[in-house]
């Protein structure tokens, strides 16, 4: 079982940065405001993609005694691809229907599930309830960055 204050967070913190979005022209979501780096369509795009990278992990744990996590790679994702050029109402949509996946899954976990590990190379051996807290964190870190983003004048 998740502690509340991460249960809450797996259920809402998305739903934060949907209405933040929710207004932004698609003009705006797509441009290269910091040379080099995401746009706010990318960001969220990585975001949507890596909820069924985490899904992906969450079952290797589950099904297999300590196994090694590898890192993910957004730039190579088909998925992540094809959603950035995707009108937000479709990420958006994409967003919702993997969390509650996401959400399916957590709550369907005994304390002995949340238990168990895996080991990626950069952030160590992780249990499912560590790997929980790594999703929303991560969220949590593009969020910002979008907000940044948003915050930018535009030249």
């Amino acid at each position: 079982m998740l502690h509340p204050s991460l249960q809450s967070r797996l259920e809402n913190q998305h739903l934060a940065l949907i209405d933040k979005l929710e207004n932004v022209p698609a003009s705006i979501l797509k441009t290269r405001i910091v040379p080099g780096k995401w746009t706010v369509q990318e960001n969220l795009a990585h975001l949507v993609s890596y909820q069924p990278v985490f899904l992906e992990r969450m079952q290797l744990i589950l099904t297999q005694p300590d196994p090694a996590i590898l890192p993910y790679q957004a730039d190579t994702d088909p998925l992540f691809a094809g959603l950035i050029d995707l009108p937000l109402e479709e990420v958006i949509l994409e967003m919702k229907k993997g969390r509650e996946q996401v959400l399916n899954l957590i709550g369907s976990l005994s304390p002995a599930e949340f238990a168990r590990k895996g080991a990626h190379p950069v952030y160590g051996n992780l249990s499912i309830l560590g790997w929980t807290e790594f999703f929303i964190l991560h969220e949590s870190h593009h969020m910002f960055t979008m907000y940044r983003l948003l915050a930018q004048p535009l030249s």
